[in-house]
């Protein structure tokens, strides 16, 4: 694919014979010249360090690293104690055991990529619940002469039903607020032998 960018004459042209812009695609803007050159164009520059990328992107590769770097680092660090669940930023994995953290980094991951385990960028999880059923869904359907007397019994058992409905272990997490770090040094020979 030829690079275009948007300040080159092949992104968008002026034409007079129409009195506007017109992008590398043919299509007419009129005096908008910015949005001409915007749709004309294949690549643009790294808000950043103003490396040529693709049109869809904001930042290169390197500069979203630094960026996702910077808001992980954020995060408050909590120590982490086996027995939660991990997801790991960088590499969109969740880990349910050591034994998984070890053998994606043994398996899956480059040398150059993993120097320590904190290189998986690991957030602690937290457990997703199905959400509960509130009585306003039914609010439009029940009529006015009927809800006093139906409101307490569908409560009832919409509360019942919630009960049960908490106590369902959906097994499904999602990445939480902090970081993980280490509280200790991992023996992946004790690990590999457990």
């Amino acid at each position: 694919m030829k690079i275009i960018k948007k300040d080159s004459d092949e992104a968008a042209t002026y034409r007079t014979n129409i009195s506007g812009w017109v992008d590398s695609h043919g299509y007419f803007y009129g005096e908008d010249e910015e949005a001409a050159r915007r749709a004309g164009s294949t690549h643009s520059e790294c808000s950043n360090c103003f490396v040529i990328i693709e049109k869809s992107d904001t930042l290169c590769d390197d500069c979203k690293e630094r960026s996702e770097i910077e808001r992980y680092n954020k995060r408050e660090k909590v120590e982490w104690y086996r027995d939660d669940v991990l997801y790991s930023d960088k590499y969109n994995v969740y880990f349910f055991s050591i034994r998984d953290i070890i053998t994606y980094a043994n398996d899956s991951v480059s040398e150059f990529d993993l120097y320590s385990l904190d290189d998986l960028r690991l957030i602690l999880c937290e457990k997703v619940f199905l959400r509960n059923i509130e009585i306003d869904l039914w609010w439009g359907e029940l009529d006015e002469d009927v809800s006093d007397d139906v409101i307490p019994i569908l409560q009832d058992a919409l509360d019942d039903f919630n009960t049960d409905l908490n106590e369902i272990d959906t097994k499904l997490w999602e990445p939480g607020a902090y970081r993980v770090s280490f509280y200790d040094r991992i023996d992946t020979d004790r690990v590999n032998n457990d």
